[in-house]
């Protein structure tokens, strides 16, 4: 990977996009020079010229689809991904709103952060399902924008489903849409992966709020964007 590539990892939060950046810092060593994009110059592309990764999540929905430049976008089930959105932010404190994002390298810092988290951004299902829509509303505006309106053939797309199933195959697959013209160094990429957790988090039937109703309503919703981003509902349908 050289300092003349630069790859845009768009991708909706809690969809992997740390684990994949582990592996490819893990394959490519210091030739991966990754902008974390709210932690240091929030521009687009990156104020540093060395950076040929760039993490983005797009809140305001304002980065450019551009032809000449090659993206990375993941996503993953709506409900799955902002349950685990909401569970990360009660943990570090962050405003509940789609564009509420601290550095939370300095958070870790503060002693008992954690607590101190859990007061200042108190818990409820009244606020959960508040947020709930508020990014239910984001996921498809997100996905419509990055997935199923994008007819550009500059994106490798990164169902979360797909990579924590097949995560070498999937490691192999962006390196060489990042690098074409590169030999794949299996050997190494089956170890890298076998040093990672390449599984999926925690089922959302343990959540406190899980509501089979709520599920339903939302997977009807949003049936058709599913559909057409291969992602499998979690309630199946039942046999007739």
């Amino acid at each position: 990977m050289s300092a003349s590539t630069h790859i845009y990892n768009v991708t909706f939060p809690r969809s992997g996009h740390h684990l994949l950046a582990k592996c490819l810092r893990d394959y490519w060593g210091e030739r991966f020079r990754y902008c974390e994009w709210y932690g240091h110059c929030r521009r687009s592309p990156c104020s540093n010229l060395k950076t040929n990764w760039q993490k983005n999540h797009d809140f305001q929905l304002s980065l450019l689809r551009v032809p000449e430049r090659r993206y990375v976008v993941q996503y993953r089930h709506p409900i799955e991904g902002i349950v685990s959105w909401y569970l990360w932010e009660l943990k570090w404190g962050i405003p509940a709103d789609r564009n509420g994002l601290l550095k939370t390298r300095i958070l870790r810092k503060i002693p008992k952060w954690p607590s101190i988290a859990r007061l200042l951004n108190p818990d409820s299902e009244a606020r959960w399902h508040e947020v709930f829509w508020l990014k239910l509303d984001f996921w498809k505006e997100f996905v419509c924008k990055w997935v199923i309106d994008n007819t550009y053939h500059n994106a490798y797309l990164l169902p979360y489903d797909r990579f924590t199933s097949q995560g070498e195959r999937e490691v192999k697959s962006v390196i060489r849409f990042v690098c074409p013209e590169t030999v794949v160094d299996e050997v190494k990429i089956e170890w890298i992966v076998a040093q990672h957790r390449f599984s999926r988090t925690k089922s959302i039937g343990h959540f406190r709020y899980y509501d089979a109703k709520l599920i339903r309503q939302v997977e009807d919703d949003v049936r058709e964007e599913m559909a057409l981003l291969g992602i499998e509902t979690i309630l199946k349908e039942p046999s007739t």
